[in-house]
């Protein structure tokens, strides 16, 4: 499992440029990290890029550094999870399996459009799931790490089932 990509809100004490009423942004790069600020909302500074839960209060001191000005809340807007591995698993294993494992994601799976099953949850703070009969499989969205760790362990049960024939 590796993290792709955090994404964070930062909420500035102070505007950070001028004010205007359009959809106009400024986007920057800072080492690995691209910082988005839309000036039809000044204080508000949108992060990416970053790899590791440990780095996001560095970050926080990083930009109230920078910008001389104190972040007065943050969240985490968006986690993106990649596994890949190289089993073979049936379909339909996986999908009676993603059915029976979880009440928190229904299934959406259309083989004629995606070769893999989603699993989209019902409340908003899980991640989406994209799970393939590789035993790979993706996170996007989620919003807290306590979220995630449910998730993946939704999913390694999933695979694990599906791997031993169990239904």
């Amino acid at each position: 499992m590796k993290i792709s990509n955090i994404k964070i809100s930062l909420h500035l004490s102070e505007d950070v440029c001028k004010r205007e009423r359009s959809n106009a942004k400024i986007i920057c790069k800072d080492g690995g990290l691209t910082l988005t600020l839309y000036k039809h909302s000044p204080r508000l500074l949108n992060v990416t890029g970053i790899k590791r839960e440990a780095d996001i209060d560095g970050i926080i001191q990083h930009i109230e550094n920078k910008y001389k000005q104190k972040c007065i809340k943050h969240q985490i807007d968006s986690i993106m999870i990649s596994h890949k591995d190289y089993k073979s698993l049936k379909m339909n294993d996986l999908l009676k399996n993603a059915e029976s494992c979880s009440d928190i994601y229904y299934i959406d799976y259309n083989p004629e459009l995606f070769t893999g099953i989603y699993l989209k949850p019902f409340l908003r703070e899980y991640p989406t799931i994209n799970l393939f009969y590789s035993g790979s499989y993706q996170l996007l969205g989620g919003q807290s790490f306590s979220r995630i760790n449910e998730s993946l362990q939704i999913i390694k049960r999933i695979i694990e089932r599906s791997e031993n024939g169990l239904f």
